[in-house]
């Protein structure tokens, strides 16, 4: 994902964030957000969220490769506090079981 700006309390947008490797296999995907206050929170998404039909994306002039990408759409409530906050991108398969991806975004009021 690249770093882009966020607003407080926003919801409903969805955000694609780049492995860098095939987790087209892959049965679910966790992104681990950590708040500008150090609060950690878990979200969970199933097959289906990670692209598997053989096609690229673009986006904001980022270009996401078929399966290396997880698409999540920000929920309601999750975008609480202002300021920077860190992700990493666990999406485990049979050949990755470590974090695919990391990086950072703002959230601005």
């Amino acid at each position: 994902m690249p770093m882009r700006k966020l607003k407080l309390n926003e919801y409903g947008r969805v955000l694609y964030f780049n492995a860098g490797v095939d987790i087209s296999q892959a049965t679910e995907y966790t992104l681990q957000f950590t708040k500008p206050d150090g609060a950690t929170t878990y979200e969970v998404g199933a097959l289906g969220l990670v692209d598997i039909t053989g096609k690229n994306i673009e986006c904001e002039a980022v270009t996401y490769l078929a399966g290396q990408y997880a698409e999540f759409t920000i929920p309601e409530g999750l975008l609480d506090v202002a300021g920077r906050w860190s992700y990493v991108l666990h999406a485990p398969t049979p050949s990755v079981s470590v974090p695919s991806a990391c990086g950072s975004f703002q959230v601005t009021c």
